[in-house]
């Protein structure tokens, strides 16, 4: 061999590894790129670890050990659409498996601890294997793997959800809250306000009818309402501002002594039938029935204990030791009516009036309801099985002002809801104390209401109501007025103009059909209803009827 074939042979043989590496620099290129992009690869955890949502470990706290009640919650979320911190839905959670929508090349899901480890081992296969990006760029991620959050992005940006999907944005149903402060210390600040059109047909003791029609500023109510002591103690300033009605609705204190034992202390409404606590945002028709301005309820200065809740389920109570005084002129107001006489308003803030006499009234309810049953609403909004609510309510007073106050009232309740569909009923008998200071039965009265939730913004409402009045109380009334009729004939006009209608009224009715349109829940609303009021009476039997347009906003 010479020694020109000796140097091409080593040549070539210096070449050929040159060569080869040249030809696979691209894809030690790609690996190293691919790398780069990728996590490195965690480490295995030690014994009693798990991984956290960013891929490092953690000691695992005793309750949380395989195994124990802690792991169920957390095996639910595997698989499930989240919210993305940014905003986008429809992305997997960090700490879960990212779903591909595939089951044909995918195991099923491991639990979430399982999962991560999984997770991690898988990334980092990935992150070294050289795979064609074009060939890659339409694969779903196989399920159990956890993609980086740049890689998520772009699966959320490239298939974002249908407009109509599951996973667009829900239509609000409520507007606020508005608070500042955090869970230490915190206040909130609320508004309610309803403007109304109020149509009147009334007829009169002739039998001539007259009609009226009204636009009001039906009320409009700012509330302040604080917590403190992470909410152990809460606080309530509720006031009407309305022209020509400002006054004191609510200024009470209420602080949580036990989970099942709350005091509340101040001016608030008595706690007669869970019917009158629900929330005036919520009732079935546009007002309240004509039951709440006879038998109650009202605001009282006092001191309740109580285990009231929002969603109130199994057995509920509330008993308070009151002044025995109605404090506003809204409701309760119709005895004093009924003798000629006229309540006033205590809490107006324009002609405020001081507290009357003290004399204890005690006033209690007690009831029973199953869950989801949602008493503070006649409507089945949440839908669901067949549910239910019983109470009886009770008020004593121990002396109680003749012409104004009930000597005793009580009033059982029951409320059922079935798929949409719900049904209340409240009877009341109240008795009195005559002139001659005896007990006599003064009247009784119930309300019947039927809701259908027809769709999340239309409400069917029809609600009839009826007072009737025992001839005992009718004929003191009488006989009160009576008394005061002057001989002189120049005030006789006088006193005809203020108690010559008293003692003829015997009962009254209200039939109702409503019709809500919540447009952003309660919060946004229109309301309206029609009217059919009838007075029994012993000179004749009168019938109205009233239609009422209102719109609410309440945040």
């Amino acid at each position: 061999m010479n020694r020109a074939t000796i140097a091409l042979t080593v040549l070539a043989t210096l070449a050929l590894p040159a060569a080869a590496a040249a030809q696979a620099e691209p894809v030690a290129a790609l690996d190293s790129e691919e790398r780069a992009a990728a996590p490195s690869p965690a480490p295995s955890p030690p014994a009693g670890a798990e991984p956290d949502a960013g891929g490092s470990t953690r000691e695992a706290a005793p309750s949380e050990a395989p195994g124990t009640a802690d792991e169920a919650p957390r095996r639910e979320r595997v698989g499930e659409p989240s919210t993305d911190p940014r905003g986008e839905p429809g992305t997997p959670e960090d700490d879960a498996p990212a779903s591909s929508g595939q089951t044909d090349a995918a195991p099923p899901a491991a639990p979430i601890e399982e999962a991560d480890a999984t997770t991690t081992n898988a990334t980092t296969t990935n992150a070294t294997t050289p795979t064609a990006p074009d060939a890659s760029e339409d694969l779903p991620p196989r399920r159990g793997t956890r993609l980086p959050r740049a890689v998520v992005d772009t699966e959320a940006e490239r298939h974002p959800p249908a407009p109509d999907g599951e996973a667009s944005a829900p239509w609000p149903d409520r507007i606020g809250p508005f608070q500042i402060g955090d869970d230490i210390a915190r206040l909130r600040v609320s508004l309610f306000a309803q403007l109304q059109l109020r149509i009147d047909d009334r007829e009169q003791a002739a039998g001539e009818r007259t009609t009226d029609a009204r636009v009001l500023v039906r009320r409009i109510r700012p509330i302040l309402r604080g917590a403190f002591l992470d909410g152990r103690i809460q606080s309530t300033l509720h006031l009407e501002v309305a022209p020509g009605s400002m006054e004191l609705i609510d200024l009470y204190v209420d602080g949580t002594i036990l989970p099942e034992l709350h005091l509340r202390a101040g001016q608030f409404k008595v706690p007669f039938t869970q019917y009158w606590q629900q929330s005036l945002v919520n009732l079935s028709t546009v007002d309240w029935p004509l039951t709440s301005r006879w038998f109650g309820g009202e605001r009282q200065f006092g001191l309740m204990a109580h285990n009231q809740h929002r969603n109130p389920s199994g057995v509920q109570y509330a008993l308070g030791l009151f002044a025995g005084e109605n404090r506003r002129g809204a409701y309760a107001r119709e005895l004093p009516r009924l003798y000629g006489e006229s309540h006033g308003n205590p809490s107006s803030l324009t002609d405020p009036r001081a507290p009357g006499d003290f004399h204890a009234e005690i006033i209690g309810r007690i009831g029973h309801f199953a869950a989801d049953v949602h008493p503070e609403t006649l409507y089945d909004v949440s839908g669901g099985g067949f549910r239910h609510g019983v109470a009886l309510s009770a008020a004593w007073d121990s002396g109680p002002e003749h012409r104004r106050d009930w000597a005793l009232r009580v009033a059982p309740e029951v409320l059922l809801k079935w798929e949409g569909l719900s049904f209340t009923a409240v009877g009341y008998l109240g008795l009195v104390e005559t002139m001659d200071r005896s007990m006599a039965p003064g009247g009784i009265g119930f309300i019947t209401e039927l809701g259908w939730q027809v769709h999340r913004h239309v409400q069917i409402g029809v609600r009839y109501a009826r007072v009737s009045l025992f001839d005992d109380l009718v004929d003191d009334a009488a006989a009160y007025a009576g008394s005061l009729e002057p001989t002189d004939p120049e005030l006789h006009e006088d006193w005809a103009s203020q108690y010559g209608d008293v003692g003829h009224l015997r009962a009254r009715h209200e039939l109702s059909l409503a019709v809500h349109v919540p447009i952003i829940g309660r919060s946004l609303s229109l309301a309206s209803d029609v009217s059919w009021m009838r007075s029994e009476r012993d000179d004749g039997d009168r019938d109205d009827v009233r239609v009422r347009v209102q719109l609410q906003l309440a945040f």
